[in-house]
């Protein structure tokens, strides 16, 4: 019985661990396809969007924007220190609203609520079309 298990034990590790690889190397192909801008929005269009999604929120204290990607600072609830995000809406060499975020606060909502706006926005602007 303690073999059964061991072996079925072993079985899910290998999975997690091929599914793991597996992701990485589909997301290195995404982030190294070249993102442009030449299936409807521009890259100003798309800066402009950015800064308009995130004027609202007011913990935000620096933000930018680098071709695809979105960068940001964000002030803590007291006000004491501050951590940082970015936004990658390079979704395959194209602009389609997707995006992908790394947080240095894994327990803030900011992120993504500024993330979801910005992917609206995007959407919002191809179906005006």
């Amino acid at each position: 019985m303690k073999k059964l298990l061991w072996a079925g034990l072993v079985g899910l590790a290998g999975l997690v661990v091929h599914n793991v690889v597996k992701q990485n190397a589909e997301n290195k192909k995404r982030i190294s396809t070249p993102c442009n801008f030449t299936n409807g929005i521009t890259q100003s269009e798309f800066a402009e969007l950015v800064a308009s999604s995130a004027k609202s929120i007011k913990r935000i204290t620096n933000l930018s924007v680098d071709r695809h990607m979105v960068y940001c600072t964000v002030s803590s609830n007291s006000s004491l220190s501050s951590w940082k995000f970015n936004l990658d809406f390079n979704d395959y060499g194209n602009m389609t609203g997707e995006y992908w975020y790394d947080s240095d606060n894994s327990d803030s909502s900011i992120p993504k609520c500024l993330g979801d706006r910005i992917r609206d926005g995007i959407r919002d602007y191809y179906s005006s079309m």
